[in-house]
């Protein structure tokens, strides 16, 4: 049995830990099981595959959502750009029409027309300004769901370069940049990573040890 004090063995018939002293016939503190300690064996399989597990499914997670928020961000980038243009189109288009009419009929004072012109074009000019602003980020999440699916393909064959990825602050500022949604599932492995360091170091030293 062990102390779950200290989470020493115990031998069977003994009276007090040999490590701290504590009386063996407290049944609250001994128990014929593994001791508190154990459950934080690194070398314990239970705990790898835990922790191989949550880091593959949040893996998973963040490169759904570098998909989805690439694909929205595309369309809605593609459709700004898309109506910007006729916006501006039309409004240059409106304005050389007023000037040729007001030239003809010798008109100087501006009307309606004349303010749908500036409208128009300014409306479709601040469309394009976000269309082109945001094409960018979008071609970023797009592509970081490749990048994000080598990391879960390398996984259970060498984690070491997504364990060091998912390590990082820099992912964390990245996807606080570009992507607020896969930030979240960024910031669960982070903390996977640190807190559980040493699991996913013996991992992989067994990943490599087999190969």
């Amino acid at each position: 049995m062990f102390c779950q004090k200290c989470g020493s063995p115990v031998e069977d018939g003994v009276k007090f830990c040999p490590s701290c002293g504590n009386p063996t016939d407290d049944k609250a503190t001994y128990v014929q099981s593994t001791p508190t300690g154990a459950q934080n064996d690194p070398r314990d399989p239970a705990l790898q595959d835990e922790c191989m597990r949550s880091l593959y499914n949040h893996l998973r997670h963040e490169k759904t959502a570098w998909k989805v928020c690439g694909i929205v961000l595309t369309v809605t980038c593609a459709l700004l750009i898309f109506i910007g243009i006729v916006m501006t189109v039309s409004g240059i288009g409106s304005a050389v029409n007023n000037v040729h009419y007001r030239c003809d009929y010798q008109l100087s004072s501006a009307d309606s027309a004349d303010i749908y012109a500036i409208g128009a074009v300014s409306g479709g000019v601040v469309l394009l300004i976000y269309g082109f602003l945001f094409a960018p980020v979008a071609v970023i999440d797009l592509i970081m769901i490749g990048k994000t699916q080598r990391y879960i393909d390398s996984l259970y064959k060498d984690c070491g370069e997504a364990v060091t990825r998912c390590g990082s602050v820099g992912m964390i500022v990245f996807g606080a940049f570009f992507n607020t949604i896969a930030l979240i599932f960024i910031i669960i492995n982070f903390v996977k990573v640190k807190s559980r360091r040493a699991v996913f170091e013996e991992v992989r030293r067994l990943q490599l040890g087999s190969n």
